[in-house]
């Protein structure tokens, strides 16, 4: 077995010096770095990264696509998503308590204004995804959760 590689030897594959400069990314860099890769390495992260988008987040083709895919992914965004989520259920329950309650009222504004707030918020959450996944949003493990989403929104 060969020792682990220096930290120098773990760049990412775009920043890497190659004889052949298009051999940077994709299918070909995987099986050239698969010795080395590692779940949750940086180096495995951009190689998977560079085969799905196409191109290393440091390459100038899709690299405004991988950004937005990054922003998406980050736990903020994720958690903001969830407690949209959870605020469009309370406001759903309140609004059908108003209902309920005062039959044959028209509702107040503000469910109205957080109807096309959620709306637009999970809208713009949808395109954005189908954006970054392109065609892997028809793929079998994209497609059941794009297609219900779309359903939802």
């Amino acid at each position: 077995p060969r020792p682990p590689p220096s930290p120098q030897r773990l760049q990412r594959p775009s920043m890497r010096k190659t004889e052949d400069s298009t051999d940077a990314v994709g299918p070909a860099a995987f099986k050239r770095h698969a010795s080395r890769l590692k779940l949750g390495d940086p180096m495995t992260i951009a190689v998977a990264n560079s085969m799905v988008f196409g191109q290393s987040e440091h390459g100038e083709k899709g690299s405004l696509r991988m950004h937005v895919h990054g922003c998406l992914e980050h736990h903020l965004v994720e958690f903001f998503l969830g407690m949209t989520i959870i605020f469009n259920a309370v406001f759903i329950g309140l609004e059908t308590d108003f209902a309920a309650m005062y039959i044959g009222q028209s509702p107040p504004l503000i469910f109205s204004v957080s109807n096309g707030v959620f709306t637009l918020v999970f809208t713009v959450e949808l395109l954005l995804r189908l954006y970054t996944q392109r065609s892997q949003a028809v793929t079998p493990e994209h497609l059941p959760w794009n297609m219900l989403d779309g359903m939802i929104v």
